[in-house]
């Protein structure tokens, strides 16, 4: 009988023994897949950072929303070291373990615009996927937003537009600019180039206004803000240290709770990396602490205006960012995603709107949102059986009926914004006019006796 002795060496039986002392520990894993956007219309790519625990159990997981910056993609995470910068704070337990979730936004400065309903990509259809797929933690209490320099613009602007979705953003060397970019302040031909094709070219005013974090910094409910981080190099080469500072300042006049800092350091991934921990633990210290709790749902009343053989109902949805706070599931944003039967308008005689008679009766006023191919907004007047409006629920469906006009919405902008949904009707010889206030938009639409 034979048999082989080395088996037996001791070296041979410690070597698995002391090869596996030696191996480096178990790390997280950054995964890559894509999924369908509705919004886009479009296969689109993401990355996900999942915690070593995430393997085994069943256990869900808050989610931290990263966005990148400008010639970046959703592989920046990794690709920039911001994962493994992530990975000895979750080794030594500093923060409590979160997924981080990239999304590809090209250069789209994340904004509902001329490239694409990017801002509905994030703040939709991107959640959507992640709270299907994933073992995550549903719901505001369980995101946050994180971006550099474009990502840190689009994250500002999303926290501050809709503090219902998240309870936490924190960002470096914002993208945040006093004016729209010209080249003669200094925007490069590339960086111009992205400007126009994200804003517009030239630059749409109202849709640039409408993005801008600094703006909604004057509109944000300071009860109902989540909680805020941003830093800015103070030796910023694009001059971004001052538009972090007024954003400090309009936060501060505002009573809006934040954290902000100046350091040293110029623009890019050296700068992110030498104050990555700062972010990544205040928003660790927001996953860990008491949930916030959600802004207030606003008070919604029945109005009434009437002209000679006109009258209109509508509801008297105030105005801001907290509108449809608590109204909105991610993967059905109403405002942005069905139609919005705003208004009932009834007639008892007959009246002609854009050249098409509606006879005696009562119809449905509905807004249908901005398509993804940008075709912009429409008004439908759809003719109904019945009362449908209901105080305090602006989030109803649009009731059956058919469709008589649908005709292109075109807005104007109007310098001052009105604090709530507002419908008037005026008469004029042989017309009445017909005027939605919402907001900074105005629609005019005559009413022809």
């Amino acid at each position: 009988m034979t048999h082989d002795s080395r088996l037996k060496a001791p070296g041979f039986v410690l070597l698995p023994l002391l090869l596996g002392l030696l191996a480096p520990p178990a790390a997280a894993e950054v995964r890559y897949a894509t999924f369908t956007s509705p919004a886009l219309g479009k296969e689109v790519s993401y990355a996900v950072d999942l915690p070593l625990s995430y393997a085994s159990g069943d256990r869900r997981y808050p989610v931290l929303y990263a966005l990148h910056g400008l010639f970046e993609s959703h592989a920046f995470w990794e690709r920039r070291g911001l994962a493994g910068a992530l990975q000895p704070l979750r080794d030594k337990g500093e923060l409590p373990e979160f997924l981080v979730v990239a999304v590809d936004g090209g250069n789209s400065f994340f904004v509902n615009g001329p490239a694409g309903r990017y801002e509905d990509l994030v703040t939709a259809d991107l959640i959507a996927h992640v709270e299907r797929t994933y073992r995550v933690v549903p719901g505001r209490e369980g995101r946050a937003l994180f971006g550099v320099s474009m990502g840190g613009y689009a994250a500002l602007r999303v926290a501050l537009e809709r503090p219902q979705l998240f309870r936490a953003a924190a960002t470096h060397s914002a993208m945040l600019l006093e004016a729209a970019p010209t080249t003669d302040q200094g925007a490069r031909r590339g960086q111009m180039a992205a400007f126009n094709a994200a804003f517009g070219d030239p630059i749409d005013a109202a849709l640039w206004s409408s993005a801008d974090p600094l703006a909604w910094a004057d509109k944000v409910d300071p009860k109902a803000a989540p909680a805020l981080y941003f830093d800015c190099g103070s030796e910023d080469r694009y001059g971004l240290a001052a538009g972090n500072q007024e954003l400090d300042r309009r936060l501060t006049a505002r009573g809006v709770a934040h954290t902000f800092a100046l350091h040293p350091g110029d623009h890019g991934y050296a700068y992110v990396l030498s104050v990555l921990d700062r972010s990544l633990r205040f928003l660790g210290a927001a996953f860990a602490g008491p949930a916030p709790a959600a802004p207030a749902r606003p008070r919604i009343t029945l109005q009434s205006v009437t002209a000679p053989h006109v009258t209109v109902q509508y509801l008297s949805l105030p105005w801001g960012p907290n509108t449809f706070a608590t109204m909105e599931k991610p993967d059905d944003t109403f405002y942005n995603k069905r139609p919005w039967p705003f208004a009932q308008l009834t007639t008892e005689a007959t009246v002609s709107l854009d050249g098409t008679a509606l006879p005696p009766g009562r119809y449905a006023l509905v807004f249908h949102p901005n398509g993804p191919t940008n075709e912009g907004m429409s008004l439908e007047v759809r003719s109904v059986a019945a009362d449908f409006l209901e105080p305090g629920n602006a989030m109803a469906p649009a009731p059956e009926g058919k469709t008589v006009l649908r005709v292109p919405a075109r807005f104007e902008t109007v310098p001052d914004s009105a604090p709530a949904l507002a419908i008037a009707l005026v008469p004029a010889k042989g017309a009445t006019s017909l005027t939605v206030r919402y907001g900074d938009r105005r629609l005019v639409k005559e009413l022809r006796n």
